[in-house]
């Protein structure tokens, strides 16, 4: 039972911490905290579980943190984009793509994604 409780306080420790993160800094402590338990897994087996859990936290935070900074550029590329219809009123075009053709909510003028 202790560790269980050993475990879910760690997790929640761990989950609290990277809740203010960037997707980089996530992908770093998620893969350091599964590395580390899969290399203590696999250390265990041969008798160096400390060693391993530590050569699993470090290829996990190196692995987690390449996976998270992609997917930030991702979400980055993937911005809300403003552009004035024909009236001047500003227009959120995010999702269009370029030559689509877009209606202003505002007064029903029609325009072309840039």
């Amino acid at each position: 039972m202790k560790k269980l409780f050993c475990l879910l306080s760690m997790m929640t420790a761990i989950w609290i911490v990277a809740s203010g993160c960037t997707q980089t800094e996530q992908g770093v402590v998620g893969g350091a905290a599964a590395g580390g338990a899969i290399g203590g897994i696999i250390g265990h087996q041969s008798g160096e579980t400390g060693a391993g859990a530590a050569i699993g936290a470090a290829g996990g935070a190196v692995l987690g943190g390449l996976i998270g900074h992609s997917q930030e550029h991702k979400a980055d590329a993937h911005s809300s984009h403003i552009q004035p219809c024909p009236n001047g009123h500003e227009v959120d075009v995010t999702g269009y793509g370029p030559g689509a053709l877009v209606r202003c909510p505002i007064d029903n003028s029609t325009f072309t994604v840039q």
